[in-house]
């Protein structure tokens, strides 16, 4: 069964077609077949395979084929007196012979050691004895019959002697009277007959007949006449014995009366052990063949449930024949159940187990997450998720939460750290969103929604693009404005836009037309004004301002040191850029040039701000591209924009914790805890999927282990282990990692006590005294907790009564009484309890197990497979069933050679790795209590094996450029055989001598890495001892390392002459990277200390160099190159010297 333990599948026999041919039983896990006597044909035999309450059928057919059977005699003749004057004497043969395959048997005189007195012939089917008149003697004649070729005989004598006195009855045999399943009676026969005139020994003693052989089986072995009583039979019998001599006879009869008593129900059929899942529907099981009654009608027995270890396990209930197993719900453990059948007043007492193995249910909501209703632009709310979720199986602390979805990420956002969710509400968003949040507990899950609703907000109106400052010429009459895009508000779209105030009116005039702002200015007229315009929307209001200057002779702001393109790492902190040196205004003051971003072509790359004369960039996590930045300089109306061009070249980061490993809480010998590692790590540059995730570490082995099966974490906790370890998880992306630790507590549990040395089968005599068995051993508690025992049961108390005094059991038997009992014993420690049965068996008669066939004793080589031995003939029970017999190890002289193990009846043999010598095993059968003990050799002979791996190379993993390594290679491998020292180790391959030079030194492996090379090689070394060799690979991993680009041809100083004007310099070669192309090499210009002397450009790869003429002085110029995210710099000087 693939969804549940094999050992857990009840078998049964269903259906057989023809039972006079072939009897079925079931006894354990084997079918036994019972062929009957003298049946041969077919019968379809259907065994049903049921696991819960499912099941599968099985049918075969048995054949059995006829045997011709050799006749045999059926009424053997008797010996033959005759008178001496008897002439003739005739005997009917036709019922002498049977055979049960044929009728036609042919008869014939074999022999006749006296034809001179008497002579034999046979006539249809009679024998005619011819006898000579008055002639006295004796012969001994024996007939043969023959069918189908098969022959057989039978021999008696003839006498004739004339003063032959019969046999007499010396004693006659007594009546007999007995109770109803009494011990056999044995009588001795010696003086019951006499014969006057031969020896009394001779005289042959026969039972003639026996008028009912129901009652009472009579036999004759020697001279004693053994009556077995039938059991459960009670009644009369008329048994004559016959005492021959000489062909003479006397009988002799007796009555057996055997008086009735009312026996208890006795045990058929035992109900199996029943084990079932946590949870599993109920258990039907039919009584109607567990009891019978040989004295009273079975359908009268009473059958009840008189006790049960664990209610809070099961519950069980007898309606009629059918008892129902209830289980209650999450509940695991064992129970034991005893089940009374009462009849006539008297009962017999049957046990079972009930295992429920546990089952993990997945974890349940606990407490509903109320509904949120918010307002539009609410503040950010942190939700405490804390017993939302609980789990019957675990502590809740382990719950792991996760967002499996967010209807509506346009209305906000949602995260989970620990148990706290936090929500951030998007800014003018109104609408609703269901959160779906998933609690997994050991790889099982269970989700719960929250509803958030956001109230819409009316929002006040804003200004969208403010109006610039104006300069207007001194002529000029009008200026327009379009009002259009300087207010907006997101939830109206009519604005009312009016003018709030003009601070000088003999200047200009304003007035709306159209959403145009006209402006009317009176023609040569100087001055400034402040206009402010005012938006209302929906009764809410907003002000803009701004300036118009009108000065004939003003000068608008210019350049005065351009901002350089800057190129940055991903992820680099702020750039802060001082504003105040970029412009100028020739006639007004510098410090009143307003500074303004007007322009940020990637808002997604980097956010660009100003305050005062300070512009910030803040670069957004994890992005890399280009910008273009431009930046407004306005004076009195007037302006001019400088633009600036923002690389950020791209990093790889290492990957990130997304979901960290919450601490786990167990019990004791918990269940196993699974754990799903796919959302712990993420890699914002790589796809999460190709993250390897290991263990890293784990502190306490013995408290548990811990194992990756592809992205799922397994945690199995060693038996009966508390205490705490702390696990490392590693995932690691690109050759980057980060870990995630958490603690694991496995708290102590009070463990039930456990069979240590369980009670064998005991089998005594009838009337045997008393027994005492030390209970000290029987148990055992994990956690050294004192153990109580006491009497679970005792099916037949009639037969024998247990006490328990101190540490003893006492077995008290029942005087002149034979049968079996089946006695439990519980150990009860801390409230927790275990059982051990064993059965006694009385019986006076019963013969003990043989061995039939003897194991030989077996040899072979150091390391061979295991060996099976079929153990089904090795013992067998000459008045039991051999299938019945119980085959144990009793002893193992050396199990540091081969470890035993038996299972039904194989004995598995399993050797030990390189161990040779020899043990003495011993097998024990056991029936009915007694038992036979049988021992044989095992023989290992040594081998030499080659040497083994003892520590394994790990693969290594370097850096391009790395510098050497060395390994010791003394314990590399090891030789169980032979001296380690004497192991020689060799290079065996290398697969990349391009990559790693490879060489062996006084058993030092030395690797040198070649300059500049990435990649892989397999490297192999070889161990060899005595001839024979081991191979250890390990594979070497140089990652490639990204080198900086270098100078590669320095750019030198430059003179200028006082009048020159321009100079360029080629940067085509300066820079080089051996890993990347050079023409992809970025180049900037860094920094210039004298702008006053000569400007900077960077055009078609080429420097310009800009001199301020007649200008003396001398400027250092640093220029950067960037290859693949990694910066050099070269500097030089440029000179200008009259």
């Amino acid at each position: 069964d693939k969804d549940n333990d094999n050992s857990d599948i009840q078998i049964s026999i269903i259906e057989n077609t023809n039972t006079s041919l072939v009897k079925s039983t079931i006894n354990g896990n084997q079918l036994i077949l019972s062929y009957q006597p003298n049946e041969n044909g077919a019968a379809d035999i259907t065994i049903r395979g049921t696991s819960g309450v499912l099941y599968i059928e099985d049918t075969f057919a048995v054949t059995v084929n006829p045997v011709d059977d050799p006749p045999f005699v059926a009424n053997a003749i008797f010996d033959v007196a005759l008178d001496i004057n008897t002439e003739t004497h005739e005997i009917d043969l036709t019922n002498v012979f049977a055979d049960i395959d044929n009728s036609n048997i042919t008869k014939s005189i074999l022999n006749n050691t006296n034809s001179d007195f008497a002579t034999v012939a046979i006539t249809d089917n009679n024998l005619i004895i011819s006898h000579q008149a008055g002639v006295e003697g004796e012969t001994q004649i024996t007939v043969q019959g023959l069918s189908n070729g098969i022959t057989v005989e039978d021999t008696f004598n003839v006498y004739a002697y004339e003063s032959d006195i019969a046999p007499q009855i010396a004693a006659s045999i007594e009546d007999i009277t007995v109770v109803e399943n009494a011990a056999s009676t044995n009588i001795d026969l010696a003086s019951v007959f006499t014969d006057p005139d031969n020896d009394d020994l001779s005289i042959a003693k026969m039972v003639f007949s026996n008028t009912n052989d129901t009652l009472v089986f009579a036999s004759i072995s020697g001279n004693i006449l053994t009556l077995d009583y039938q059991a459960g039979a009670s009644g009369t019998a008329m048994i004559a014995v016959r005492g021959t001599s000489r062909g003479k006879f006397v009988d002799d009869t007796f009555t057996v009366t055997v008086s009735s008593v009312d026996d208890p129900p006795v045990i058929v059929n035992t109900i199996q052990d029943i084990s079932v899942d946590e949870d599993a529907s109920d258990t039907l099981i039919d009584l109607t063949s567990i009891f019978t009654d040989p004295d009273n009608d079975d359908q009268d027995i009473i059958k009840t449930i008189v006790s049960n270890t664990n209610e809070s396990l099961v519950s069980g209930i007898i309606t009629g024949n059918q008892l129902v197993l209830n289980y209650v719900p999450n509940a695991s453990g064992t129970a034991t159940l005893i089940v009374r059948a009462t009849s006539g007043g008297k009962s017999v007492e049957t046990s079972f187990d009930v295992v429920v193995a546990p089952v993990d249910d997945p974890p349940m909501i606990a407490t509903t997450i109320n509904a949120i209703m918010v307002n539009e632009d609410a503040a950010e709310q942190i939700v405490d998720l804390t017993g939302v979720f609980t789990d019957i199986d675990d502590y809740d602390t382990n719950i792991q939460l996760s967002i499996t979805n967010n209807s509506n990420k346009n209305l906000m956002a949602a995260s989970i750290s620990g148990y706290l969710m936090t929500l951030n509400y998007l800014s003018d968003q109104s609408g609703t969103a269901t959160i779906t949040i998933r609690g997994t507990s050991n790889g099982l899950f269970v989700e719960e929604q929250l509803n958030i609703t956001v109230n819409a907000i009316d929002d006040p109106p804003v200004v969208a693009s403010a109006i610039a400052d104006i300069s207007m010429g001194v002529n000029d009459e009008s200026y327009v404005i379009d009002l259009t895009n300087v207010f907006m508000d997101i939830d109206n779209n009519l604005i009312v836009k009016t003018i709030q105030s003009n601070t000088n009116s003999d200047l200009a005039t304003a007035s709306i037309a159209e959403n145009s702002l006209v402006i009317s200015h009176q023609a040569g007229i100087e001055g400034e004004t402040e206009i402010t315009l005012q938006a209302i929307s929906n009764g809410q209001m907003v002000t803009d301002s701004f300036m118009i200057f009108v000065d004939a002779s003003d000068v608008a702001p210019e350049i005065n040191a351009g901002l350089n393109d800057i190129i940055t790492l991903e992820d680099s902190d702020n750039t802060i850029i001082d504003l105040t040196p970029v412009f100028t205004d020739p006639d007004n003051d510098d410090q009143n040039i307003n500074k303004l971003i007007i322009k940020n072509t990637n808002d997604a790359l980097v956010t660009a701000a100003i305050d005062n004369n300070t512009l910030t960039l803040s670069y957004v996590p994890d992005a890399f591209g280009t910008s273009t930045i431009t930046v407004r300089g306005t004076s009195q109306g007037k302006s001019i924009d400088d633009s600036f061009t923002v690389t950020i070249t791209p990093v790889d980061d290492a990957p990130m914790i997304q979901s960290p490993l919450n601490d786990l809480v167990v019990d004791e010998n918990a269940l196993d805890t699974i754990i799903s590692l796919l959302s712990v790590f993420t890699d914002a540059d790589n796809d999460d999927s190709t993250i390897n995730i290991s263990v890293l570490q784990n502190t306490n082995d013995n408290l548990l282990t811990a194992s990756l099966n592809e992205n799922t974490l397994l945690l199995s906790y060693n038996e009966n282990q508390s205490g705490e370890a702390l696990i490392t998880i590693r995932g690691e992306s690109n050759g980057l990692f980060i870990d995630d630790t958490f603690t694991v507590t496995v708290n102590p549990v009070d463990s039930a006590p456990e069979i240590n040395m369980p009670i064998a089968d005991l089998a005594v005599e009838m009337n045997a005294a008393n027994m005492t068995i030390p209970l000290n051993n029987v148990f055992i508690d994990p956690d050294n907790d004192s153990i109580s025992t006491a009497i679970l049961s005792n099916t037949n108390k009639s037969l024998v009564s247990a006490t328990i005094s101190g540490n003893d059991l006492i077995l008290s038997f029942e005087a002149n009484t034979e049968g079996s009992a089946i006695i439990t014993i519980s150990g009860t420690a801390n409230g927790k309890s275990i059982n051990d049965s064993f059965s006694v068996y009385v019986n006076s008669s019963d013969l003990g197990p043989e061995i039939l066939t003897a194991i030989n004793d077996i040899t072979v080589l150091e390391d061979a497979p295991d060996t099976i031995i079929n153990l089904a003939t090795v013992f067998t029970d000459p008045d039991n069933d051999d299938f019945s017999i119980a085959k144990t190890i009793l002893s193992n002289s050396n199990e540091s050679l081969v470890a035993t193990a038996i299972n039904n009846n194989q004995l598995n043999l399993s050797y030990r790795a390189d161990a040779s010598g020899t043990a003495t095993i011993v097998i024990r059968g056991t029936s009915q209590g007694k038992t036979v003990d049988h021992a044989f050799m095992v023989t290992v002979a040594p081998v030499d094996d080659p040497p083994v791996i003892a520590n394994a190379i790990n693969d290594i993993t370097v850096d391009e450029d790395a510098a050497p390594q060395t390994i010791d290679l003394y314990d590399v491998f090891t030789d169980t055989d032979n001296n380690n020292t004497a192991i020689q180790t060799t290079l065996a391959n290398n697969s990349n001598i391009s990559l790693v030079v490879a060489t062996i030194s006084e058993n030092v492996l030395n690797l040198n890495f070649q300059p500049n090379k990435s990649g892989t090689a397999e490297i192999t070394l070889m161990g060899t001892s005595n001839g024979l060799s081991v191979e250890d690979k390990f594979i070497i991993t140089v990652n490639s390392v990204d080198d900086p680009p270098v100078v590669a041809n320095a750019i030198a100083d430059v003179p200028m002459g006082i009048s020159a004007v321009t100079e360029s310099v080629p940067l085509t070669n300066v820079f080089a990277d051996i890993d990347n192309n050079n023409a992809e090499i970025i180049k900037a210009i860094q920094s210039n200390t004298n702008n006053d002397l000569v400007t900077v450009q960077l055009t078609d790869n080429n420097l310009i160099l800009t001199h301020q003429i007649n200008v003396e002085g001398e400027s250092t110029i640093i220029v950067q190159a960037i290859s693949n995210g990694i910066a050099i710099n070269d500097s030089f000087t440029v000179y200008v010297d009259a």
